[in-house]
């Protein structure tokens, strides 16, 4: 499948993002962990511009990472803000004369985001539930670092800002190679304050992060496809009444794959949760082709139409009939019809079989012989 990318935003913002993430991980990678094994950087230990330039350096791949997963927002705010960050990150490498990173990599990024500035053209948004996410693993891990750090006296093999950094993230991963321990009480209480900020922020922080950046690529996933859900032999309802709500309840505890089409003047709660599990979509008009096309209704195995008016239920199945006649399989049509008049008018519209509730529990009453 040839994809037009001036067609689809969405990818450009994706590729900026995960490009601009690359690099603040590159950034993070290349600043701490030579100073683990380099003899050289080890005895700059006591110059006050190198503990500078490793917390400017880390302060930035921590800017870097939160906007290069704002990014995929493609909001102009953020990608002044990114420019700015990247631009104050050559700075300081030139100005601290100590470079760990390629600037040639940052160059790429600058000029990468000033060639796709057209596609960040949207007012800045976050999310209250990234924001939180972000702030959580960065508060954690400078809770942890700086800690350790002013500490350092009171734990084993703990020395160095390098030291405390590897320290912090092998504690929050819960690998403990036990190489640098706490030798005081004053420092076991620390570590036990760590742990418990790692359970309840480190942790939660990256698994919120992962879980939107899950949902970002989905929302991509989706619009590459034109929009169309991943899933066929399905049950399709076009209207969400009271029976489709109960008929959907019991699908969803049988595994069965379904999808409502509803019209969005009537958002309520249970719509709202059929929505942010991918499960409704909301249609412009009774009988749109479009919407038909991305439920892929010419693949479902039963398509019920019930909507709350008997004429809109009507409308609509002959809408479906005209839509599914370009298509050899044609899905079984369930019609659920309110007044008895209007029983035939769905069969003759194209319904293979009609319901009508009131009439069967009208029925069903008369059955009882209580009057």
């Amino acid at each position: 499948m040839r994809i037009n990318l001036k067609a689809h935003p969405t990818i450009i913002a994706l590729l900026c993002s995960g490009i601009i993430i690359s690099n603040a991980l590159y950034i993070f990678i290349t600043s701490i962990y030579p100073l683990i094994s380099n003899e050289h950087i080890s005895s700059s230990l006591s110059s006050p511009s190198f503990y500078l330039n490793i917390i400017s350096q880390e302060i930035f791949a921590y800017s870097l990472l939160s906007l290069g997963l704002a990014l995929l927002g493609r909001s102009r705010g953020v990608w002044i803000a990114t420019l700015v960050n990247l631009g104050l990150i050559l700075i300081s490498n030139i100005w601290l004369h100590t470079i760990y990173h390629s600037n040639l990599l940052i160059i790429i990024n600058i000029v990468l985001l000033l060639v796709n500035f057209r596609y960040f053209n949207k007012p800045f948004y976050l999310s209250s539930g990234l924001a939180f996410a972000i702030e959580f693993v960065i508060f954690a891990l400078c809770y942890g670092v700086f800690g350790s750090y002013l500490l350092r006296g009171e734990f084993k093999n703990l020395n160095t800002i390098s030291d405390a950094i590897y320290y912090s993230i092998v504690t929050y991963s819960t690998v403990g190679y036990g190489d640098i321990y706490p030798a005081t009480n004053t420092a076991k209480y620390f570590v036990i304050s760590m742990i418990i900020m790692g359970l309840v922020m480190f942790t939660s922080g990256i698994t919120l992060i992962i879980y939107m950046f899950n949902n970002k690529l989905k929302h991509l996933l989706f619009n590459i496809n034109k929009g169309k859900i991943s899933m066929s032999d399905h049950v399709v309802f076009l209207g969400y009444s009271i029976m489709a709500r109960i008929l959907t309840e019991r699908l969803q505890k049988e595994n069965q794959n379904f999808m409502v089409i509803d019209i969005g003047t009537n958002m309520d709660t249970d719509r709202e949760i059929l929505r942010d599990h991918d499960k409704l979509m909301i249609t412009p008009y009774h009988g749109n082709k479009e919407t038909f096309a991305r439920a892929r209704v010419s693949e479902a195995k039963l398509i019920i139409v019930n909507f709350d008016n008997d004429s809109d239920t009507v409308f609509t199945i002959m809408s479906v009939n005209e839509y599914l006649q370009d298509f050899n399989h044609k899905p079984k049509i369930l019609a659920r019809i309110y007044y008895p008049e209007n029983i035939n008018k769905a069969k003759l519209a194209g319904a293979h079989e009609v319901i009508a509730p009131h009439l069967l529990a009208a029925d069903a009453i008369l059955d009882l012989h209580i009057f």
